[in-house]
């Protein structure tokens, strides 16, 4: 069996009907805290917009309250808040076939 493993830094997305693969990112943007949350994503979309790169990544659940104090979340400390790639371009990659 070949299977390929994501590995640190790399996103793999699906778009409608195809695979988004981000890898090899320019920048990698995070936040671990509410406070730096907002800063980190304007930060991402600065470079995005002055270098024509790409971002892939994740705002997770509990970053809700650094967009509106009254979204009211539990803390959690296993996940980062928001953790994005800046890459150059993604790569289409071929459908993924499902496990026998």
């Amino acid at each position: 069996m070949n299977e390929t493993m994501i590995k640190t830094n790399e996103v793999l997305l699906k778009d409608c009907n195809k695979w988004l693969y981000f890898a090899n990112p320019y920048r990698l943007i995070s936040a671990e805290h509410l406070d730096e949350v907002a800063p980190a994503l304007h930060e991402m979309e600065r470079l995005v917009k002055v270098n024509e790169w790409y971002a892939a990544g994740f705002l997770s659940y509990e970053a809700a309250s650094a967009f509106d104090p009254a979204l009211q979340t539990r803390a959690s400390s296993a996940l980062q808040t928001a953790r994005f790639v800046c890459a150059p371009r993604q790569a289409l990659v071929a459908p993924l076939s499902a496990k026998r």
